[in-house]
């Protein structure tokens, strides 16, 4: 039984996501384990536990076969929170690219990934089928999946939690999709930075595409957005874009030529946030009107934005800082 134990713990501390600490002192942590067992072993053989009306033969209170028990129980404990244990998901496509394409969970390697990283954060990998797709943008799905793009792929792919992959080609070569996002209706809408479309794909990998008027746009981030509408930002056409689930698109350009709108995301106050890498951040109402906000350090080039726990707007500015923008309420 000590054998079967060491060996089940010790396969198990490298298949599944065990805490930081255990991981780290794996050695210790089985030498530990086994130690108890053979103490609750010897307590065992040599304990002489008569049963009585106050302390029956399953009372936990000093019997080593119980305790054992609950020894047992603790370890498929640990084990069953390390397998459902809450996890982020991003992609990485900045640094050396080395040739492999994986679906990761963790920290940035250099390679072109998409990544699922843990509360510890222990890093698991998973391959895409196919080389070099160079994922990109990354949504958690309605169905529990989490869907993504691969530019240089040119398709969508999907991922289960347990890391099974499927991939859905789009219609035309070139697409180069870019950003995703879960929409109304189920569905999942993207960018398409080359074929200057937004594209919606739905649970079963059904794919409708939408020509973007202004020709050579190229719509970067997309967002869901009030009243069942997405919006997304056109990075070469200097507007933000509006699209109805039924693929109705209305545009609003920005009030400053050469603003280049980058990312995009829903405020709490009903309005669209954006971060302009003309050294602003955006704000658009639902019904279009735009107004925006300089940032202090000249020639920041805003990047990231997205709404904090306190309710604000934070935003990623090159110049190495994070800003953020206060809401009147």
């Amino acid at each position: 039984m000590i054998i079967l134990i060491t060996v089940a713990i010790g396969v198990l501390s490298n298949a599944i996501t065990l805490p930081a600490f255990v991981k780290a002192n794996s050695a210790l942590f089985l030498a530990i384990c086994v130690l108890i067992w053979i103490v609750l072993e010897v307590w065992k053989r040599n304990s002489t536990i008569t049963p009585s009306p106050s302390r029956p033969r399953d009372s936990w209170v000093a019997n080593p076969d119980v305790l054992q028990r609950f020894f047992l129980a603790g370890l498929a404990g640990l084990v069953i929170v390390a397998l459902v244990g809450g996890v982020a998901w991003f992609t990485v496509q900045h640094g050396a690219f080395t040739g492999s394409t994986t679906v990761q969970h963790g920290a940035f390697t250099g390679t072109v990934t998409v990544r699922q990283v843990t509360p510890t954060g222990s890093i698991t990998e998973f391959s895409i089928q196919t080389a070099k797709s160079e994922p990109a943008g990354i949504a958690a799905g309605p169905d529990g999946n989490l869907w993504f793009t691969e530019e240089s792929g040119n398709k969508i792919g999907r991922i289960t939690s347990s890391g099974r992959i499927t991939e859905v080609p789009l219609p035309a070569d070139l697409s180069i999709p870019n950003d995703i996002t879960a929409g109304p209706g189920g569905n999942l809408w993207f960018t398409e930075l080359g074929g200057n479309k937004i594209g919606r794909i739905s649970l079963s990998g059904n794919i409708t595409e939408f020509s973007i008027p202004t020709y050579e746009s190229k719509p970067y981030y997309i967002t869901a957005g009030p009243g069942g509408n997405l919006w997304f930002t056109e990075l070469d056409g200097n507007k933000i874009g509006r699209i109805t689930p039924d693929g109705r698109i209305t545009e609003f350009p920005l009030p400053a030529d050469l603003s280049e709108p980058n990312d995009i995301t829903a405020g709490p106050d009903g309005n669209l946030w954006f971060t302009d890498l003309a050294n602003k951040i955006g704000r658009i109402t639902s019904d279009g009107r735009i107004t925006e906000f300089p940032i202090p350090t000249p020639k920041n080039s805003p990047d990231g934005i997205t709404v904090g726990p306190d309710g604000n707007l934070w935003f990623t500015e090159v110049a190495n800082k994070i800003g953020r923008i206060t809401l009147n309420r």
